[in-house]
């Protein structure tokens, strides 16, 4: 029997991510540079390597109007 794909969003309607700056939030120590960033800048990067970890993804997209959709896809049990 096939699993169905788990899939969990969080979405986020806040002032959100610039488009070319999707792909560096998720390295290790990036913060926003509009000075209301608090942190080390690390809690994306390590939601993308547990979910590596465990044959799962994470995507981020931009919303229309404004903030950020996170959504854990995870990799179907064996």
């Amino acid at each position: 029997m096939q699993q169905a794909p788990l899939r969990i969003a969080v979405i986020d309607q806040g002032a959100g991510i610039p488009e070319g700056k999707l792909a560096e939030v998720t390295k290790r120590f990036a913060r926003g540079s509009d000075g209301r960033s608090q942190g080390a800048g690390l809690g994306l990067s390590i939601v993308e390597q547990i979910m590596r970890a465990h044959g799962g993804r994470l995507e981020l997209r931009r919303n229309a109007g404004a903030g950020v959709t996170a959504t854990l896809h995870f990799a179907p049990a064996v």
